[in-house]
């Protein structure tokens, strides 16, 4: 809606390369969370016509296929594997290590400390107390930014992260109805347009980073303080508009009754 004929090849080209990035990747978490996002994607962008949402998704799917390195497709088929997978039996796999990072919670209420997680592993861990000599005991980071957050910060930060994740995803969706309306009595204007579109689109980046922040440890990387900030910014332009109508209705009133005084018959 914003952008001209070769903004939108851009962006395509931008997608195309996204999601080939995400199978050179090789990570599971990755393309779990492409899986999981885009139906969702498809859903919120309706104001777009379903041939162009098509086209959106087969790009995307088109870079995932043509930049898969060998052995990707094996590697993506081990996620039904479950029982078998080092994360749930190995000792340092995903499932241990998040357990042991629910007892740091438990038992630090304020944590163990900003990027303290692997030291915590090194130190007081129960594979680190248990060691004899000659065992080895890995440094080792949480990956899972929710139990990053809960054990390096504490539970009540833990809280604070979720309901951000909350707001941005349910609560700048919430918005809509209202911005649309917003955008129809002013006749369309920039502003209010933008931030109907942005609160289509936000939510899903932040759905996106629900789901796959759940395989890495992003508690301090830019990501999320990015899509916290243009949340804090859409909510602002949102407050404005809604005042900014406000004034506009008063104005018009004012207008209205001044008009009906003028032309009120002197008695």
């Amino acid at each position: 809606e914003f952008a001209g004929r070769f903004e939108k090849l851009l962006v395509a080209g931008c997608i195309a390369l996204t999601s080939g990035a995400i199978a050179l990747t090789g990570s599971r978490g990755a393309f779990v969370g492409l899986v999981a996002i885009l139906p969702v994607m498809e859903l919120a962008m309706n104001h777009i016509s379903v041939s162009r949402r098509l086209v959106f998704g087969g790009v995307m799917l088109c870079g995932l296929a043509v930049a898969a390195p060998q052995g990707y497709w094996d590697r993506i088929a081990t996620i039904v594997e479950v029982s078998q997978d080092y994360n749930v039996t190995d000792t340092y796999g995903r499932v241990e290590i998040a357990k042991r990072g629910v007892g740091y919670m438990l038992t630090n209420p304020l944590g163990v400390g900003v990027a303290n997680f692997p030291l915590a592993e090194f130190t007081i861990s129960p594979v680190a107390l248990k060691a004899g000599p000659g065992d080895q005991v890995r440094m080792i980071a949480p990956h899972n930014t929710y139990v990053q957050v809960g054990a390096e910060m504490g539970p009540m930060a833990l809280l604070l992260w979720c309901s951000l994740l909350v707001s941005g995803t349910f609560g700048l969706w919430s918005i809509r109805p209202h911005a649309r309306r917003l955008s129809r009595e002013s006749g369309g204007r920039f502003d209010e347009r933008f931030v109907l579109r942005a609160a289509s689109f936000l939510p899903v980046a932040f759905l996106a980073f629900t789901i796959t922040s759940y395989f890495v440890s992003h508690a301090y990387t830019p990501v999320f303080y990015i899509l916290v900030a243009l949340m804090a910014g859409v909510l602002a332009m949102h407050r404005e508009n809604i005042r900014a109508s406000r004034r506009q209705g008063r104005e018009a009133g004012s207008t209205g009754a001044a008009s009906v005084r003028r032309g009120r018959p002197r008695s």
